[in-house]
């Protein structure tokens, strides 16, 4: 099952600026480290990307799993090779840091298990300072049943099996982070997560590419008040401007839609999609949303989450296939669906 999808492209327009506005990063991943110092820069393929340089700098997402295979993909560029053996993408237990692949000062990849020796490390690798495609499948799991494996642009380049991959007090790993390094200068782009349920998005999806789109017209429903102007319009910014431009409603079963800006042409495979909303509560009654998805005739309102507390807080809804097909979400699909919020 899809968990995940990041493009790096809602944290600001300005190349080589820090993300704006101040914590927006921090509302999307429940822990950051440094976000002041991190960079949107120029992207792999489309929008932007976001530059990691300082050591220990960090972002961690948790995730609605407790399935035992967790893997992920994700471009990845590197200024030079570290000064020291350095993570790159941390898979966690709870608290608990489980698998992690780090990159050695030869600049070959290892994976290991917290910090005890390496299960295995690539030979020969030579990824170069350009964006490279690096997936890792973990299955977690005590005494001999976990395996990791390791793919770099689509080719395997190291895999184990018949290991102990169990961190914590699970047989699951529940969050991923993402770290940074001085020396190494680490830029992302393109990221997706998936576990192993589901009878798609399962296993390696190979080398994506994540198109990030905003509002750009009004949907079928305009329910809520704006701050001023066309609904779609208080909502249609690439990097938000918070209370600049808004909609706001405190009545339940009130839906906003909107129409989204086209997918750059040619985008096929489409894994799925994330909608992200950000949120906050005005006044002293708390409530929770849904995130409708309207394709065709048939509307998908989602799961209710709370709102949260007066602060803005970025909610995600993750959506595999087109609710009006049951079918993998095509280009055209995603065109012509609809996507809002609701208040419940």
């Amino acid at each position: 099952m899809l968990l995940w999808v990041e493009g790096f492209d809602a944290f600001g327009t300005t190349d080589n600026a820090a993300p704006s506005p101040t914590g927006v990063v921090g509302r999307k991943y429940q822990t950051v480290s440094t976000e002041s110092g991190m960079r949107v820069v120029p992207n792999r393929l489309l929008g932007k990307a976001l530059k990691l340089s300082n050591t220990n700098q960090y972002l961690q997402r948790t995730l609605a799993t407790t399935n035992a295979k967790l893997t992920t993909g994700i471009a990845i560029a590197f200024a030079a090779f570290p000064g020291a053996v350095r993570e790159i993408i941390t898979l966690w237990d709870g608290a608990t840091k489980g698998v992690n692949l780090v990159m050695q000062t030869s600049g070959e990849l290892s994976v290991r298990l917290g910090t005890a020796a390496a299960f295995g490390t690539t030979s020969g690798l030579a990824l170069g300072t350009g964006f490279n495609y690096i997936e890792l499948e973990v299955v977690c799991a005590d005494g001999t049943g976990g395996s990791v494996e390791l793919r770099v642009n689509g080719v395997e380049v190291l895999k184990v099996t018949g290991i102990d991959t169990r961190a914590g007090a699970h047989d699951y790993h529940d969050g991923i982070r993402l770290t940074g390094d001085s020396s190494m200068i680490v830029t992302l782009d393109d990221w997706y997560v998936v576990d192993g349920s589901g009878s798609v998005n399962n296993t390696f999806l190979g080398n994506k590419r994540v198109a990030t789109i905003f509002p750009n017209a009004a949907g079928d429903s305009a329910q809520f008040t704006p701050s001023a102007g066309a609904n779609y319009a208080a909502v249609d910014e690439s990097v938000c401007d918070d209370d600049d431009s808004y909609v706001q409603d405190s009545t339940a079963g009130h839906v906003d839609l909107y129409n989204y800006e086209a997918l750059p042409a040619g985008f096929t495979g489409i894994s799925g999609l994330m909608v992200t909303t950000d949120v906050r509560v005005t006044d002293a009654t708390s409530f929770s949303l849904k995130t409708p998805c309207k394709s065709g005739s048939t509307t998908s309102e989602g799961d209710s989450q709370s709102a949260g507390g007066t602060s803005y807080g970025s909610k995600v809804r993750v959506i595999e296939q087109n609710p009006a097909t049951n079918a993998a979400w095509t280009e055209s699909g995603i065109n012509a669906a609809q996507f809002g919020i609701q208040t419940v």
